[in-house]
């Protein structure tokens, strides 16, 4: 039961994609490599805005849509550039999003506000993971050496200025959200989690 509910749920994605990548192609002329590149793209969108839908409509109900927001924004910036791992299925990525990001939340809003200490090593440790093992790398999406760098370089400045940000804004609960949603990146990109999530 549980493999036909995925190879509907991977069917209807498919479609919805292919839907859209055809009606573009039909506007303009796209290789067959491109067309490739173009219908994962939209996969990936497709995947992304029905989990953040999801997420945020939970985040609503649960009252504390402001804090997944910050959450999700300061995630987002350095997933840009550092990538990380993808599930093979989606129902799972959502589940595995929701927890994490909501389960983060409540973290961040129960723990003692972080001081400098406990953040910079905190920021040290994220460092370390993203010198070592951004920007991650799939099947699906290959990254060249140079280009490699380039990510690399970009997520290390994100973090470290989302880091900046978080020590200037004072002990609070959105220095908490700062430092957890970069150190979500960071546990992301481990390759642990490359068995986990898949």
């Amino acid at each position: 039961m549980m493999t036909l509910d995925k190879t509907i749920q991977e069917k209807k994605e498919m479609s919805i994609s292919k839907w859209i990548s055809d009606k573009i192609c039909s506007y303009c002329n796209v290789d067959k490599k491109n067309y490739q590149k173009m219908k994962y793209g939209i996969d990936i969108i497709y995947i992304n805005i029905s989990k953040t839908a999801v997420l945020i409509i939970l985040s609503v109900i649960l009252g504390i849509v402001k804090e997944t927001l910050l959450l999700l924004s300061v995630f987002t910036c350095v997933r840009l550039s550092g990538f990380g791992y993808h599930s093979n299925n989606t129902i799972k990525c959502t589940v595995i999003g929701i927890i994490g990001f909501i389960s983060s939340v409540y973290m961040a809003i129960m723990l003692k506000p972080i001081n400098i200490i406990v953040g910079m090593v905190v920021y040290l440790i994220c460092l370390i993971i993203f010198l070592r093992y951004a920007p991650i790398e799939t099947m699906k999406r290959p990254i060249g050496n140079s280009r490699k760098k380039f990510f690399k370089k970009i997520t290390v400045i994100t973090a470290t200025c989302l880091f900046i940000v978080a020590f200037c804004i004072g002990e609070n609960v959105y220095r908490n959200i700062i430092i957890i949603g970069i150190s979500l990146e960071a546990v992301m990109i481990l390759p642990i989690m490359k068995i986990i999530i898949q």
